[in-house]
């Protein structure tokens, strides 16, 4: 019996290069043959705060917003929300 042995390949954000982590789940977008991380796909408009939020593992938010870096995520508490901010840090920093 001859068994075929194709070898997985881990995808690299095009933006910032750093792994996506395609092969242990991690959720990573794609436009156009070109792959981004939960951060870059933001920055570029693919996905809302809400599936940036849900991508990293949040969901307890009623609703979310972006702009300029900053998220700002609403929580339902009593008759009003409960606001956060989350600032998104800069993919290319070392």
């Amino acid at each position: 019996m001859k068994f075929i042995i194709h070898e997985a390949k881990e995808f690299l954000c095009d933006d910032c290069e750093t792994p996506l982590g395609n092969l242990s789940g991690w959720p990573y977008y794609s436009k156009n043959n070109d792959n981004y991380c939960p951060d870059c796909a933001l920055r570029r408009g693919l996905i809302g705060a809400n599936e940036w939020l849900f991508a990293k593992g949040i969901d307890c938010y009623h609703h979310a917003e972006y702009e300029n870096g900053t998220i700002t995520a609403y929580q339902k508490c009593g008759r009003g929300y409960h606001k956060d901010v989350v600032k998104l840090s800069d993919c290319n920093a070392e």
